[in-house]
């Protein structure tokens, strides 16, 4: 299948259409990389200045130290959602032994 812009008269069925395509795609590109190093930069630059990007945490430090010993101690994750203020999608998914043995 071929291509071909009528609006900036590029041919990408012939090779000087694919090289002028290519660079007048490359500034867009270096753009798009430009922006995610300088996010990147802002957001190591904050996490310095103890800020942190992303959502906020559900549970305070206490109730998530609770929440992991219990679930190291083999507390099913259902459980620990309805006696705690965890979401009820925890990153963490029970093994198939873990979920049988607490039945």
């Amino acid at each position: 299948m071929l291509l071909r812009s009528l609006r900036e008269g590029i041919d990408y069925s012939t090779a000087n259409g694919r090289m002028v395509a290519g660079i007048c795609a490359a500034p867009a590109a270096y753009k798009r990389e430009l922006m995610h190093e300088r996010a990147s930069a802002a957001r190591a630059a904050g996490r310095v200045r103890g800020r942190y990007t992303g959502r906020p945490a559900k549970l305070t430090a206490g109730q998530a130290r609770q929440v992991r010993t219990l679930r190291a101690e083999g507390e099913l994750i259902a459980e620990l959602t309805r006696s705690s203020a965890a979401p009820a999608r925890l990153s963490i998914a029970p093994s198939a032994s873990q979920t049988r043995m607490h039945q």
